[in-house]
């Protein structure tokens, strides 16, 4: 679903075409207000790739999660250290292109 600023609703599976007929979802993932490179709306549960940087760090997925308490969290594993999770303000100055859904509820 997205919505307009006159508040017009529109609605899509693939997010190519769009109709105001609603549609039947079971979930509805939060969007965290930011789109990739392609144009596309990032959402809770998104697998994501940074754009630029050395190729190690372009080839491992980062996974779009929020929490009430602590916000947007963007998170991966490292290679030595663990989890790498990353803040609003980091994820905002990269550019990043969309891999797919991390999960499901």
């Amino acid at each position: 679903m997205r919505e307009e600023a006159s508040g017009a609703r529109f609605f899509s599976r693939e997010g190519l075409w769009w109709s105001g007929r609603p549609i039947q979802w079971a979930h509805r993932d939060r969007c965290c207000g930011l789109k990739d490179i392609d144009d596309r709306w990032l959402h809770e549960g998104d697998l994501l790739y940074e754009v630029d940087g050395p190729w190690w760090r372009r080839r491992r997925p980062w996974l779009v999660l929020c929490d009430d308490r602590s916000g947007w969290t963007w998170m991966r594993k490292g290679l030595v250290q663990g989890m790498v999770t990353m803040n609003e303000r980091e994820v905002e100055r990269k550019r990043w292109r969309w891999a797919g859904v991390g999960w499901r509820r």
